[in-house]
């Protein structure tokens, strides 16, 4: 047991002065200090998240976090695992809670009635607000992705120009217009089967 504690004594130590060494904006540090816990980390934010994918983008948030907030770790107040760990775990519920809500707005998004959705000239918006029911709307937005359904809601419904959604959605304009242009054309063949 005693060992156990020397070990556990150790790494603490190590971890801390890795965090101090961040704090003084040494590279080197972050770097070790990754290799040391990232694994553990990431696996916490897995946990969370269910996604491998998300789990990693929040690990690297988390990461960004630990190197700006370094100076702030206190070591008689919490062990650098744990501080470290709490980061990780406030940053997976944070992504979470915002998937959640962009996940809602479409959803809303797709329960407004038909006479409320835009109209121009006959396409595939025309054809929203002429689908026999909001359940041919939803059915064919659920066949997209999760990015062209945010990017067509965002143009044909927010009147968001590219450049906004792309700023919205963190991604460059040509993506969203190829998001736009193959949702369009999805939606279109979906509405007039």
């Amino acid at each position: 047991m005693e060992h156990q504690d020397a070990e556990i004594d150790d790494r603490d130590a190590r971890l801390a002065e890795l965090l101090a060494r961040c704090a003084l904006r040494d590279q080197s540090a972050l770097r070790l200090l990754y290799e040391e816990v990232a694994a553990k980390l990431n696996g916490i934010a897995f946990r969370i998240t269910r996604a491998q994918d998300i789990a990693e983008d929040v690990l690297q948030i988390s990461f960004t976090q630990i190197w700006n907030d370094a100076e702030r770790y206190r070591p008689d107040l919490a062990r650098p695992l744990t501080w470290m760990t709490s980061i990780v775990r406030h940053r997976a519920l944070d992504r979470l809670k915002a998937d959640r809500r962009r996940s809602n707005v479409i959803d809303d998004n797709v329960e407004l009635e038909a006479d409320e959705l835009a109209s121009g000239d006959r396409g595939p918006m025309e054809h929203f607000a002429l689908s026999e029911s909001q359940g041919d709307l939803r059915s064919c937005l659920e066949r997209l992705s999760e990015r062209q359904q945010q990017a067509v809601m965002l143009a044909y419904y927010y009147g968001y120009s590219r450049e906004e959604i792309a700023a919205k959605l963190n991604s460059a304009v040509g993506t969203v217009k190829s998001w736009l242009h193959r949702g369009l054309q999805r939606l279109e063949q979906c509405l007039t089967q």
